[in-house]
């Protein structure tokens, strides 16, 4: 190999790999894993809905500016038609009326109809529902909130004692608060 060879041989193992953004867009940077693209934003871009950045971080020591709001859940309830909903379980609703009205829908969606009521209706906290057999023969479902999974089912159950028999949990959930991206200080 002649000296041209060499140097083109060690100038691009001086260079290192360079590696490519693997397709993602303007504020996106890639993320995941090599199973499939995903490109996730980059913190304030593009927040006020442009394709700039909101605001670039101060000199110094920046410290993002988040705002905390606390999370509405709901379940609704038919009695007549024995149907259950629920809202904002997975990640929270930020209104009450909105959780409220999900969780209406919800029941309905599930073969409920104009009997569809809250049934509880929590923020922050966690939720647990029990069913036992009333005194008439029929199941009565009973829901209470809590701190915890363990405490919101133990009122639920302890509710659920007192009004009727073989009282069995049927689920539980807790929401909590979510953040948003507000600037830097």
């Amino acid at each position: 190999m002649n000296i041209r060879t060499w140097a083109l041989i060690g100038l691009l193992l001086a260079a290192g790999g360079a590696r490519a953004e693997q397709g993602c867009p303007d504020g996106l940077y890639p993320g995941g894993s090599s199973a499939g693209q995903l490109c996730i934003p980059l913190p304030g871009y593009g927040i006020n809905g442009g394709n700039k950045p909101a605001q670039s971080a101060p000199d110094g020591d920046p410290q993002a500016i988040k705002h905390e709001y606390k999370a509405w859940a709901a379940i609704a309830h038919d009695p007549v038609k024995r149907s259950l909903g629920m809202a904002g379980q997975d990640n929270g609703i930020s209104e009450r009326k909105e959780a409220e009205r999900g969780a209406i829908e919800a029941c309905r969606a599930n073969g409920g109809g104009a009997d569809c009521k809250v049934l509880l209706a929590y923020r922050a906290e966690c939720a647990a529902i029990a069913v036992g057999m009333g005194p008439d023969g029929n199941a009565s479902l009973f829901a209470d909130k809590g701190r915890s999974e363990e405490q919101a089912l133990a009122t639920a159950l302890a509710r659920c004692g007192k009004g009727a028999q073989m009282c069995q949990k049927i689920s539980s959930n807790c929401v909590t608060g979510s953040f948003y991206f507000d600037g830097w200080k």
